[in-house]
C-alpha cells in the first residue's frame, strides 16, 4: 500500500515540479533528475547495509533462470499483461490528457489537475494495502474496476481539453487516479503471492510489464489522437479497460486455484 501510494503521488507531483523548474530553464530539470537519482542510490545502499546479512547463493544467473521458469506460467503471463494494460489505461489517460492541455489550458491550472490525479492515486494506493489485508484482493479489485469504468464513462461522454469541460474532465481523472492506485497495489500484491520462492523475480516482471507499457503509450495512441483528438483516445482507453477487466478476472480465478 505504501509503495503504491508513493509511486502514484510521484505521478502528480513530478509534472507539477517539472513545470516550475522549466520556468528557470530546461537544463535544471536534468540536473535535478541526476541529483534525485544519486540520492535514491544512497538511500538504497544505506537500507541494504542496515539489513541483517543472510547467506544466499543467489547469483544473476540464478535470477534469470527463475525469470525463465516463471514467465512460462500462464498466471504470470496474465500478471505481466495486466501490468501492460494498466499502463494503457491509468498512465495513458494522464499522459494524453496532459498533452491535450498544452496551449489550451493554462499551465498553472493543468498542473493542479495532474496533482489531484496523483494525490488520488496515492490515497487509493494506501487504502488498497489496508483493504487487501482486511477484505481481500477480490474486494479491492472490484473497487478498482468500478472506479475505472466510472472514469472511462465520464471521460468518454464529457471529457475534453476545452476549458468548459475542465470540471468534468477533472472528475474523470480523479476516478482514474483512484483506480490506478488500487490497480498498481493489487498487481504488486499478486507478484508477492503467486510464487513464495521467486517473489523478487515476479515483482521485477510486473514492474517491467508496467514500464514497457508506459514506453508504448505514446506510439499506441498517437494515431488515435491525430485522427480524433483526446475524445477518441478516451474511447480507446475504455476498450482497453474492458480487456483489462477480462484479464484480471481470469488472473484472479487462476490465482485462487494455486496452493
Amino acid at each position: 500500500g505504501l509503495l503504491g501510494a508513493v509511486a502514484n503521488l510521484a505521478v502528480g507531483v513530478g509534472p507539477l515540479l517539472a513545470g516550475q523548474i522549466l520556468i528557470l530553464g530546461w537544463r535544471y530539470l536534468y540536473i535535478i533528475f541526476v541529483v534525485i537519482t544519486g540520492i535514491g542510490f544512497i538511500i538504497i545502499f544505506n537500507l541494504k547495509r542496515n539489513q541483517p546479512k543472510t547467506t544466499s547463493e543467489m547469483e544473476i544467473r540464478v535470477f534469470f533462470l527463475q525469470l525463465g521458469k516463471e514467465i512460462r506460467r500462464t498466471v504470470v503471463l496474465l500478471l505481466i499483461l495486466s501490468a501492460f494494460l494498466v499502463s494503457h489505461t491509468f498512465s495513458a489517460t494522464i499522459i494524453w490528457t496532459s498533452r491535450s492541455f498544452t496551449h489550451v489550458i493554462p499551465e498553472n491550472i493543468s498542473s493542479v489537475v495532474i496533482l489531484l490525479f496523483g494525490i488520488m492515486g496515492s490515497v487509493s494506493g494506501y487504502i488498497a494495502g489496508i483493504t487487501i489485508k482486511k477484505r481481500g484482493i477480490r474486494f479491492t479489485l472490484s473497487m478498482a474496476l468500478i472506479s475505472l469504468i466510472m472514469a472511462d464513462i465520464i471521460l468518454v461522454i464529457f471529457g475534453n481539453n476545452s476549458f468548459e469541460a475542465l470540471a468534468l474532465t477533472t472528475t474523470g481523472l480523479i476516478f482514474m487516479g483512484f483506480a490506478g492506485g488500487l490497480l498498481f497495489t493489487s498487481l504488486m500484491y499478486y507478484s508477492q503471492i503467486l510464487s513464495q520462492e521467486r517473489r523478487g523475480a515476479l515483482a521485477g516482471l510486473t514492474t517491467a510489464g508496467l514500464f514497457i507499457g508506459i514506453a508504448f503509450v505514446p506510439t499506441t495512441f498517437e494515431v488515435f489522437f491525430n485522427f480524433g483528438g483526446i475524445s477518441l483516445v478516451y474511447g480507446v482507453i475504455l476498450v482497453i479497460s474492458l480487456i483489462l477487466i477480462i484479464v484480471l478476472t481470469i488472473l484472479n480465478m487462476l490465482a485462487k486455484e494455486l496452493p
